[in-house]
């Protein structure tokens, strides 16, 4: 039976990023495809003066189990997908997730088939973080962004990748032309049920 491995937030309060996530996990669980969920984010380094010698020992020893889980699901995957969600950020953590995820795939599978799908992408990057981008994106099968900025952005940031930036809206987002001005447009956040009813107590 083929794997596929699905990697995003599995935590998130976003309604839409669970509609999709569902949503891909029931297709191919129809085409008779097994698919396996892991988190997108690597936990951050820890500095030493927030925990003590025994938590920072037992939060190092989670995040070498989780990515030896990581490493045990590509390698067994023939194809991982990235979405839904703003996955591609300039910002530290989700940028470092991004390239420790793609050095696995590298490393322990390089017949994997690799999709980006319905992700959002933020952030102003540096040429370093740019090239680092193209290096992995390069050998992506489909690359699907949510909205028209990120198609705008990623397309940007890879002009030189064979592979086309398509556009594949986000239930979260409205759509809206090109004339309709800045501040007209809208963006509806969909939060789950859970998250709202815990935030009125």
């Amino acid at each position: 039976m083929k794997q596929i491995l699905i990697i995003n937030r599995m935590n998130t309060d976003n309604f839409g990023d669970r509609i999709i996530t569902k949503s891909m996990t029931n297709l191919f669980n129809d085409k008779n495809i097994r698919v396996k969920h892991a988190d997108y984010i690597f936990s951050p380094e820890i500095p030493f003066e927030k925990y003590s010698w025994t938590k920072r020992a037992t939060r190092y020893l989670k995040k070498i189990v989780y990515k030896l889980f990581c490493i045990k699901e590509v390698s067994k995957s023939d194809a991982v997908i990235f979405g839904g969600g703003e996955l591609i950020a300039s910002n530290g953590i989700f940028f470092s997730s991004f390239i420790q995820w793609n050095k696995i795939i590298k490393a322990v599978n390089k017949n994997c088939k690799c999709f980006l799908f319905s992700v959002g992408v933020t952030g102003d990057f540096s040429e370093n973080k740019k090239g680092k981008l193209n290096q992995y994106l390069m050998d992506y099968k489909g690359i699907y962004v949510r909205d028209f900025g990120s198609q705008k952005k990623l397309s940007d940031l890879t002009n030189e990748n064979p592979t086309k930036v398509d556009f594949t809206p986000d239930c979260v987002f409205s759509l809206c032309c090109e004339q309709t001005k800045s501040e007209d447009k809208l963006l509806l956040g969909i939060t789950s049920l859970f998250r709202h009813n815990k935030q009125k107590k």
